[in-house]
């Protein structure tokens, strides 16, 4: 029998699922709470922005245009620094989707960091927003991509339009911290990507998009995403993610 929505809005429905499925820090473990007050105080935000080529400073993180590549990467934003923290609760959120837990999460981004933000609005009005793509392997064995459920967040608030249909991950590829070496990530993530069949060069021509992914370490996944809407004709590829 189907569960009635307004039954599942009850304060005795929230009490019951608290109970069958408590809450606990991802952070620390501390009990009641998804992100608990002293594992808050440990999120550091980014105090300034970098190219996402030479890593050097930049405006809202701007590629430098002696660093512009023919299909690269226009623009790198990043929200909190990755410490020992950030990356517990990530790690909890990529395989154990709770849908509250990232709206907890969500609630810890301070004003000014999600402000900043309006910048692409300043840009333009039109941005698609794209979550990193999961292989259809990996996303039948997880069930969710959670690329997709934060890309969602990002595109509520700044109110553009979520594209997660233009680009597919065509190689299964091994997650990216398998491998410590650059290159070896690199070897491992190129050509991973393609549009989507359904999806013709005429629907990416001009346009301009927001790549979004949890983590950014060396880019290689988003400079290869960035790749395949390039090379069909995007205008402007900025790459968005939580930390770095």
């Amino acid at each position: 029998m189907a569960i009635d929505e307004k039954i599942i809005m009850t304060p005795f429905f929230s009490f019951i699922t608290d109970i069958l499925f408590p809450r606990y820090c991802f952070g620390c473990g501390y009990w009641g709470t998804y992100v608990c007050g002293s594992c808050k105080k440990q999120l550091q935000t980014m105090r300034f922005d970098i190219c996402p080529y030479c890593r050097k400073k930049s405006y809202f993180g701007l590629t430098h245009p002696v660093c512009k590549k023919e299909y690269g990467i226009d623009g790198l934003k990043s929200i909190y620094r990755y410490n020992d923290v950030v990356k517990k609760i990530i790690m909890q959120i990529k395989y154990r989707l709770i849908t509250d837990a990232l709206s907890e999460f969500f609630l810890t981004i301070p004003r000014n960091k999600m402000e900043e933000l309006l910048f692409y609005r300043e840009l333009s009005l039109d941005f698609l927003i794209v979550p990193v793509p999961l292989h259809t392997v990996r996303m039948k064995h997880r069930g969710f991509n959670q690329a997709n459920e934060m890309a969602r967040f990002f595109a509520q608030v700044l109110r553009f339009s979520l594209d997660n249909n233009s680009v597919i991950r065509k190689k299964n590829t091994k997650p990216q911290v398998a491998f410590k070496k650059p290159i070896d990530r690199y070897r491992n993530i190129v050509g991973a990507f393609d549009l989507a069949d359904q999806v013709k060069r005429v629907d990416i021509h001009n346009k301009q998009f927001i790549i979004f992914d949890d983590v950014w370490t060396t880019g290689w996944t988003m400079k290869e995403v960035a790749k395949v809407l390039k090379k069909n004709g995007a205008e402007k590829v900025f790459a968005l993610t939580l930390a770095r």
